[in-house]
């Protein structure tokens, strides 16, 4: 039975792709058993440009030979219809660090990890990115993710094949087009919706070239984080031969593909407005504040803290990955007050300061799919408000629980209405999970 929805998802996936791209695959005839000669599975590194197509397509073009375990963002695993699709294909949720953090998603974050590790020993295949996120412009920037090196450096027996995604750069699936994550399911209907205007099979199609290299004899296996990443990211940002580029490294070739046979319909590129970062005065923020940050920068890169400055920058400089920037986050949030701190804010030494001083101020932004809130409406009974006996806050958490029963407790964007049924249900289970 697996194997027939296997079937019907694969195929359905790549007819409904086919109307949009044209893919070119390279270097398959270079995975060879000879080449891929380790005892372990295979992990593939891909650059990551656009949301959703890259993943797919990589995956279509090597399902055969490869069967993939991909990685997906949390608030995206949960989505209907892809939960279901990733749960069957037996992905792995990842806790997403740019809008918060916190100790449960770094914990999640170690057992994701250490999944992927015991995979690849088991001979299973993955695909991990080794920037951990959608990029931002034409070039894929690794900062000082760490994912990558970690699971290497634990699974010498893995092969490593580098997969360099060619033409997407410019799709509406990018971050080209509007500076942000795009929505899933409405780029999605925009999609559908196009096809449907150039009769499907007139639609302007998209070239992808999907470059496959098993890692060549100077690939760093041995080597930290921030050298690591540096050579993925010269490897990434070669010229890729679609357009003229300047320079050694430029990243992806821009490529707009319009939206009609009819007429020339191409997207507007989003182009940022330029942001004043708040200026702070080191003499303006207090010598405690400093000597505090600097010791926790010192125990989170061991490094003498005379040697951290100012402007150094906290990935490339510093080599921070998510999670020690997120541990810094907390740090911050926790012994200086400040309420939650986006990691993604927390970029030079100096601007860390300025934020636990309180000189910065920043807001959390929350990217959600799904904004749907008809599941809130509720038209059952109302009960009056009481407070349940016991006497500790657990008990009479669970003694209300129990007396309000299918009664309305609480609402999310995914789940809708959560009785108090469901919630006692859903924090014992967690309660356990934390033990």
């Amino acid at each position: 039975m697996s194997k027939i929805v296997e079937f019907l998802i694969y195929y359905f996936l790549k007819i409904a792709l086919m109307f949009r791209y044209r893919v070119i695959l390279k270097g398959l005839e270079n995975l060879t058993p000879e080449k891929l000669n380790k005892p372990g599975g295979v992990l593939f590194l891909p650059n990551h440009s656009a949301l959703l197509v890259d993943p797919c397509l990589l995956c279509l073009g090597v399902w055969s030979k490869f069967p993939i375990r991909p990685l997906i963002v949390e608030y995206m695993y949960f989505l209907p219809i892809v939960h279901s699709v990733m749960k069957f294909l037996n992905a792995l949720p990842v806790p997403d660090f740019e809008t918060s953090t916190n100790k449960m998603k770094r914990k999640r974050n170690e057992m994701v990890l250490h999944e992927i590790v015991k995979g690849l020993k088991r001979g299973e295949n993955f695909l991990l990115y080794p920037a951990g996120r959608l990029k931002n412009t034409a070039l894929e920037d690794l900062g000082g993710a760490s994912a990558t090196q970690e699971v290497i450096k634990n699974t010498p027996e893995a092969n490593v094949i580098l997969v360099r995604m060619k033409g997407l750069w410019g799709s509406s699936f990018s971050r080209a087009l509007t500076g942000k994550v795009p929505p899933l399911y409405g780029t999605i209907w925009n999609g559908v919706l196009i096809a449907l205007k150039n009769l499907l099979f007139f639609t302007p199609r998209r070239e992808v070239i999907i470059e496959f290299v098993p890692a060549p004899e100077d690939f760093p296996y041995q080597a930290g984080r921030r050298e690591m990443n540096r050579w993925l990211e010269n490897w990434y940002n070669q010229p890729d031969g679609l357009t003229e580029q300047e320079g050694e490294y430029p990243g992806d070739s821009l490529v707009l593909v319009s939206y009609s046979i009819w007429s020339e319909q191409l997207p507007e590129v989003y182009k940022p407005k330029e942001i004043k970062e708040e200026v702070v005065k080191l003499e303006d923020i207090k010598e405690d504040v400093q000597k505090r940050v600097l010791e926790k920068l010192t125990e989170l890169t061991e490094l003498d803290s005379s040697t951290i400055k100012p402007e150094m920058s906290l990935a490339t400089d510093l080599g921070l990955d998510s999670l020690d920037t997120s541990e810094l986050a907390a740090f911050i949030q926790d012994k200086f007050d400040t309420g939650p701190v986006p990691a993604a804010e927390l970029t030079t030494v100096k601007r860390v300061m300025g934020i636990a001083s309180k000189k910065i101020k920043v807001e959390v932004k929350v990217e959600e799919e799904q904004k749907d809130i008809s599941k809130w409406k509720y038209s059952g009974p109302r009960f009056k408000t009481q407070i349940a006996h016991g006497d500790t806050i657990p008990e009479v958490f669970l003694h209300n629980c129990e007396r309000m029963k299918n009664g309305p407790a609480c609402a999310d964007m995914r789940s809708g209405i959560l009785s108090y049924s469901r919630l006692k249900l859903a924090v014992i289970i967690m309660a356990e999970y934390i033990r």
